[in-house]
C-alpha cells in the first residue's frame, strides 16, 4: 500500500511541475504596459532550439561500455539534456510599442505541452505581446546569456494576449488609439 502511495504521489508531483499555470488572463491595457514589444507580424519559420544545458547528471546516465556515441556528443543529446523552445521569426508588419527600425524578430516560446508554449502558425498573422528573453525567469535561475546576445530576441506564452489577429479585433480598437 505504501508502495502504491509514492506511485500515485510521485506522479501527482510530476505533472505539476510541468503544467502550465495562467492566473486570470490581464486586460489588454495591462499586458500592453507589462510588454517589451508589441506588434502585428507573419510568422515566417520555425525551428527547435535548445537555450541552456543541464548536464549535471550526464556522468550516471552515459555507460561507456553500452552508448554508441562519445560522452560529448551524449551530453548535448536534444532528447536528454536542456530546455527546448521553439524561435519563431516574424516579419514585422505593424510595431505598437517597441523598436521600430526592426524588420524581422525572433521569438521564442514552449511546445505547449504544459508549458506554456504558445503555437504559431507559419504564414499567418498574429497580435504579438511579448518580453525581451533575457528578463525571462526560468524555473533553473538565469541562463547565463546576456541582454546584448539576446538581443531582437522575445518571448511569449499562452498566459499574454497573442493570438490570430482575426480574433484580436477588440484589442486592435485599443492599440490603434495608442
Amino acid at each position: 500500500m505504501k508502495t502504491l502511495f509514492k506511485i500515485i504521489f510521485s506522479i501527482f508531483i510530476y505533472s505539476q511541475s510541468y503544467a502550465c499555470g495562467c492566473v486570470g488572463e490581464n486586460s489588454v491595457e495591462t499586458e500592453y504596459k507589462i510588454s517589451d514589444v508589441v506588434l502585428i507580424g507573419q510568422v515566417i519559420s520555425v525551428k527547435r532550439i535548445k537555450i541552456w544545458n543541464d548536464t549535471s547528471n550526464v556522468n550516471w546516465n552515459y555507460k561507456r561500455n553500452q552508448d554508441t556515441v562519445n560522452l560529448e556528443q551524449f551530453k548535448f543529446n536534444e532528447k536528454n539534456y536542456g530546455i527546448h523552445q521553439l524561435e519563431y521569426t516574424i516579419a514585422i508588419e505593424k510595431i505598437f510599442k517597441g523598436r521600430k527600425s526592426l524588420d524581422t524578430i525572433k521569438v521564442w516560446t514552449g511546445f505547449g505541452d504544459g508549458d506554456c508554449g504558445f503555437e504559431f502558425i507559419v504564414g499567418k498573422t498574429f497580435l504579438i505581446f511579448a518580453k525581451e528573453e533575457y528578463k525571462v525567469k526560468y524555473n533553473m535561475g538565469k541562463l547565463g546569456r546576456s541582454k546584448k546576445e539576446l538581443k531582437g530576441v522575445f518571448n511569449t506564452n499562452v498566459c499574454s494576449r497573442t493570438g490570430l489577429v482575426e480574433y484580436s479585433q477588440d484589442d486592435l480598437k485599443y492599440l490603434n488609439k495608442k
